[in-house]
């Protein structure tokens, strides 16, 4: 159809929506499997999301504590990961029980979320 400059095209407009795949993520975490009250647990791991700096993200970390009286989950200090991706942090567990360090990453606009945990026994 050619436009003779008459015609309105308004209701003939069409709209496209183009989904976007985001890049996959991978999110590690390692550490201790056994620990004592009072005694530092040291953690590392590694952010990979793809082609973009990891250096310029923060994951959430969390630490959950189980033990016969119950559950008690707390967030700990954020994490900055280095340029290549890697992380570490450190935390003194204060009583005994099972101890479930998780690590977060909330994804963005380009990339998939992703979550690592790590259980560590604390005696004490």
């Amino acid at each position: 159809m050619l436009w003779d400059g008459n015609s309105d095209f308004r209701g003939s407009m069409a709209s496209v929506t183009v989904t976007v795949a985001k890049h996959e993520t991978s999110l590690t975490l390692s550490g201790p499997d056994k620990g004592m009250v009072g005694k530092q647990l040291r953690f590392s791991g590694a952010l990979d999301v793809g082609q973009a700096s990891p250096s310029r993200y923060s994951l959430k970390v969390l630490r959950t504590v189980s033990k016969g009286s119950g559950t008690i989950t707390t967030t700990l200090r954020s994490v900055l990961p280095a340029g290549d991706g890697a992380f570490s942090f450190a935390d003194t567990p204060t009583e005994g029980g099972l101890y479930t360090y998780t690590v977060q990453w909330a994804g963005d606009t380009a990339t998939l979320s992703a979550q690592a945990s790590h259980n560590v026994t604390v005696k004490g």
